[in-house]
């Protein structure tokens, strides 16, 4: 253990929010014209789709993180982005730290590093002695980006596509970094920071 680190250095619980952002309210998805030989043009009919995402079910829904957090300690949860819109979209994931930066503890997301990748839909995150982790997926997203207290889309991510009806459960997972200041050990962490997590959707 690192020298001044005797207590948890976070919450008995990390907790991420999850924010959906649209981007595209509405589009137009179908047009119809009718030409009649005396040039009078009969106006068409257009309908307008309905672009929505959400994560785990909700607009904006708290996602709990298990566990205590020590530097290189990690804790992970699982999220599932939902198509329940009309329309095909893709989207962008973002994290960002919360708090005050350089007020401890409420900006404690800003010293952890992100891991994120997809997982098969029944998936469940798996534990090792320093915490819960993610498992083997299809792809990685991120493997260890630093979170920030700015908005930042994963990096080197392209935005993904999701059908309508269709979800993807991404796993994400929180390390606490070993260059943490000491000054977070032993505080009243009743109120320490969150991590937020977005879902820009484009239709």
């Amino acid at each position: 253990m690192r020298p001044g680190w005797k207590t948890a250095v976070t919450s008995k619980r990390v907790r991420a929010l999850l924010a959906c952002g649209v981007l595209l309210g509405t589009g137009a998805i179908g047009t119809s014209a009718l030409w009649s030989t005396t040039s009078q043009t009969l106006s068409g009919t257009f309908t307008t789709g309905v672009l929505k995402i959400e994560a785990n079910g909700s607009h904006t829904a708290t996602l709990t993180f298990p566990g205590t957090l020590l530097p290189a300690y990690t804790t992970a949860a699982m999220v599932d982005v939902q198509n329940v819109g009309s329309v095909a979209l893709t989207y962008v994931p973002s994290v960002q730290a919360t708090g005050t930066s350089g007020t401890p503890p409420t900006d404690v997301g800003r010293w952890t590093t992100l891991k994120s990748t997809v997982v098969a839909a029944n998936a469940t995150v798996g534990s090792t002695s320093t915490g819960t982790v993610c498992p083997s997926g299809s792809a990685t997203l991120v493997s260890a980006q630093n979170v920030s207290t700015a908005k930042t889309e994963f990096t080197g991510v392209p935005p993904r596509p999701l059908a309508v009806g269709s979800s993807e459960r991404l796993c994400m997972q929180l390390t606490l970094r070993t260059d943490t200041p000491a000054q977070y050990a032993g505080l009243n962490l009743g109120s320490a920071g969150s991590v937020v997590f977005f879902f820009d959707a484009t239709g």
